[in-house]
C-alpha cells in the first residue's frame, strides 16, 4: 500500500542479480564453483584426482545466463619397484607406467637359488597376483610388487659305493624341506651298513633313515 505525499514522486527499479549454473567438462578431477552470480566475476579452480595433474584452468569469466568451462588433467608416472623378496641372485629394474594406463610387467630377473619364480605379489608375504610379464593397470599412485618363490623338487640319488646287491631308489625333498632318508636297501657281502656320506671317500654324516 503506497500513501501519497503532497508532490510528484519518482521511483527506480532495483534488480537482484540471478544464480546460474556452471556446466564443467572436467574428466579425472572436477571443476568449481558449479554457480554464479549473474554479472560477477568468477575465478575457475580445477582439482585433479588422486594420480593426476592439472593441465589447464579456464582463465576468469564474467558469468552470464550460460556457462560452460573445461578443465584439462594429466596422468601422473607411478613406478614400479620390483622387490626380490629374499632372492639370491639377479635384478629388476623398475618400470614406470601412467595413473590408469596397462601395460605388462617388466619380466622378472631375480634368481634364488633352489627356488622358481612364481610371480608377484603385492606384499612379502602375499599371494601370487601377477604372472611374470602380467598385464598390468596402473592406480593413483606408486607401487612395490615382491617376488613369490616355489621351491624346487630335488633328488637324492643313493650309491651303493661297492656293494655287491640291493638297491635304494632315489628320493625327491623339495628345496628348504625336511623328510626322513629313504631306508638302505644296498647290502654288501662281509658288511655292515653304517650309514651315508656326501662324497665315496667321506665320513659317515647321516644314519640310515636319518632326519635331512
Amino acid at each position: 500500500s503506497y500513501t501519497m505525499g503532497s508532490a510528484s514522486v519518482t521511483l527506480y527499479a532495483k534488480w537482484t542479480a540471478n544464480t546460474y549454473g556452471i556446466t564443467w567438462t572436467a574428466v579425472n578431477g572436477s571443476g568449481s564453483p558449479t554457480s554464479c552470480l549473474y554479472g560477477a566475476t568468477v575465478t575457475p579452480v580445477c582439482t585433479p584426482n588422486a594420480g593426476y595433474t592439472t593441465g589447464s584452468t579456464p582463465p576468469p569469466f564474467t558469468c552470464s545466463t550460460t556457462n560452460s568451462k573445461t578443465c584439462t588433467f594429466t596422468a601422473n608416472n607411478n613406478t614400479i619397484t620390483f622387490n626380490g623378496n629374499t632372492n639370491t641372485g639377479g635384478s629388476t629394474a623398475t618400470q614406470t607406467i601412467a595413473t590408469g594406463a596397462t601395460a605388462n610387467l617388466t619380466l622378472n630377473g631375480f634368481t634364488k637359488t633352489g627356488y622358481t619364480f612364481a610371480g608377484w605379489a603385492t606384499t612379502a608375504g602375499g599371494a601370487v597376483a601377477y604372472a611374470n610379464g602380467a598385464s598390468y593397470t596402473m592406480g593413483s599412485a606408486s607401487v612395490t610388487l615382491y617376488a613369490k618363490w616355489t621351491a624346487n623338487n630335488n633328488t637324492i640319488t643313493f650309491n651303493g659305493n661297492t656293494n655287491t646287491g640291493g638297491s635304494t631308489a632315489t628320493q625327491t625333498i623339495a628345496t628348504g624341506a625336511t623328510a626322513n632318508l629313504t631306508l638302505n636297501g644296498f647290502t654288501k657281502t662281509g658288511y655292515t651298513f653304517a650309514g651315508w656320506a656326501t662324497t665315496a671317500g667321506g665320513a659317515v654324516a647321516y644314519a640310515n633313515g636319518a632326519s635331512y
